[in-house]
């Protein structure tokens, strides 16, 4: 890590799994100088709920270095295949990053409306992961994008709105629903239609 990320988490008292993640976010806060954790109780910070979007409990979010609300979401704790999603994320945005290529970095650039991509996945899937780093790798270099993992099994009413039966989902702006693996070339061409 090279640069200061802060994960926000709004914590959902009633939600099982938003106490879960808040106690993972604080635990991972304390490995390393360069990540902060910032809790706060539903309906205590409506300023930072709007800037992160807070709809969906759980939820953590990433802000850059300047603070800002990088685009990234995971709703969610981040667990069995998603570790390693939630740790690139953290790379891509406090860290070297991963590669792209100056063609893909240019293509994502002209991205120029807002644009909202959910990606819908299973712990288990290991096809889900590649999806959701590619997603977030646009949405990190893209202000306009906005990339979220969510996990199904907490969220049976996206599942059944969408008629999702196998992940990875990748859903676009809440209408166009996509399945199957994704690469980042893949996902671009997505949006770009």
């Amino acid at each position: 890590m090279e640069k200061q990320v802060t994960l926000i988490t709004i914590v959902d008292e009633q939600n099982q799994k938003s106490i879960e993640l808040r106690d993972l976010l604080l635990d991972l806060a304390e490995l390393g100088e360069k990540i902060e954790c910032k809790v706060y109780a539903r309906g205590e910070n409506s300023e930072v709920e709007q800037a992160i979007q807070a709809d969906k409990y759980p939820i953590v979010a990433l802000l850059n270095e300047k603070g800002q609300y990088s685009g990234v979401k995971f709703h969610g704790v981040p667990g069995g295949h998603e570790l390693n999603s939630f740790i690139l994320a953290l790379y891509n945005l406090g860290g070297q990053g991963q590669a792209i290529t100056s063609e893909q970095l240019e293509v994502i650039k002209t991205l120029d409306k807002p644009t909202n991509i959910k990606i819908c996945v299973s712990l288990s899937c290991h096809l889900c992961p590649d999806v959701v780093v590619s997603a977030q790798r646009i949405a990190i270099e893209n202000e306009y994008v906005e990339a979220e993992m969510i996990d199904l099994a907490n969220f049976k009413a996206i599942k059944d709105e969408y008629k999702i039966m196998s992940v990875p989902a990748i859903i676009i702006n809440d209408e166009k629903v996509y399945f199957g693996a994704k690469k980042l070339d893949e996902i671009l061409s997505l949006l770009k239609d």
